[in-house]
C-alpha cells in the first residue's frame, strides 16, 4: 500500500526525535522538559517551516506519543505589529491585489519582496554592487541572504531581520493557539541559513506578546538543520504504519 503524509507531519515527526547535534536551541530562557518519554521531551509540539512556502503542524501529546495535526495555518492574515510592518501590509495587498498570508512573506521569495519594500521606503540606499549582483543573479533570494549574514548589504540586512521577526511573530502566535510545551522545532532550509537573524530578531518577535510573553519565555524553540529531515520522518511514519 501507499500512504501520503503531509510534508510539515512528516517533518515534524523526525524532529521530535533529532539528535543534539542537529539542533540549535533559540529561546534563552526556556527550560527543556525534564520528564522524557523513549528520550523525547513530553507535551505537545508545534512545527513550523519557511521554504518554498510556510508550513505549520500541530502534534498533540497522550501521555505516551505525540499525535500529528496538519493544518494549512501559513495562510492565515499577515498581522502588522509595527508602522512599518502596516506599510509592508499596504505594499503586499497593492501588489497581490487581494490577500496577504503569512506565506507571502515567509517563503524564499519573501526575501526579494522584502529588499524590494526596504529600497522603495528608502530604508537604505541600493548599492551599484548589490544591483548588479541581483541583475545577473538566478536566485536573488539566497544572495540577498549570503549578503545580509555576511553584513556586506544594508537593504538585505533590513530585509533579513524584518522576515525573522515576523517569523518568530507568527512562531509566538502558533505557540499561543497550541501551547507547545514540548517544544516549537522551527525546520524548513531558511532558518539555517539566516541563524544569526534567527537568534535575534526571530526571538524578538516571538516573545512580543505584552502580557503572555512570560509564558513563551518557558517554551523551548529550536532550529532543526536537516536536509533530510522531512525524509526520515517519511521513513518513521512509514515504521509505524507498517508495524
Amino acid at each position: 500500500p501507499v500512504v501520503f503524509a503531509n510534508d510539515l507531519v512528516a517533518s515534524g515527526t523526525a524532529a521530535i526525535f533529532a539528535p543534539a547535534p542537529a539542533k540549535v536551541a533559540l529561546n534563552p530562557f526556556a527550560r527543556v522538559p525534564s520528564r522524557a518519554i523513549s528520550g523525547v521531551s513530553a507535551g505537545h509540539v508545534a512545527v513550523i517551516a519557511a521554504g518554498t512556502g510556510l508550513g505549520e503542524a500541530l502534534f498533540y501529546f497522550d501521555g505516551t506519543r505525540h499525535h500529528p495535526m496538519p493544518t494549512e495555518g501559513g495562510h492565515s492574515d499577515f498581522a502588522p505589529n509595527s508602522a512599518l510592518e502596516s506599510e509592508l501590509w499596504a505594499y503586499l495587498r497593492a501588489k497581490l491585489d487581494g490577500h496577504v498570508s503569512y506565506e507571502r512573506i515567509l517563503c524564499g521569495k519573501g526575501f526579494v519582496d522584502l529588499y524590494e519594500f526596504a529600497k522603495i521606503q528608502m530604508l537604505a540606499v541600493e548599492t551599484p554592487h548589490m544591483q548588479a549582483r541581483l541583475a545577473n543573479c538566478p536566485d536573488k533570494s539566497a544572495e540577498i541572504t549570503a549578503q545580509a549574514v555576511a553584513g556586506s548589504d544594508a537593504l538585505s540586512e533590513i530585509a533579513c531581520r524584518l522576515f525573522a521577526r515576523i517569523y518568530g511573530a507568527e512562531a509566538g502566535n502558533l505557540a499561543l493557539k497550541s501551547l507547545p510545551m514540548g517544544g516549537v522545532f522551527v525546520a524548513g532550509a531558511i532558518a539555517g541559513h539566516i541563524l544569526p537573524f534567527m537568534q535575534r530578531e526571530f526571538m524578538q518577535g516571538f516573545l512580543d506578546k505584552g502580557r503572555f510573553a512570560p509564558l513563551l519565555k518557558h517554551i523551548p524553540v529550536w532550529v532543526v538543520s536537516d536536509p533530510d529531515l522531512a525524509l526520515k520522518g517519511a521513513a518513521q511514519l512509514a515504521q509505524a504504519y507498517f508495524a
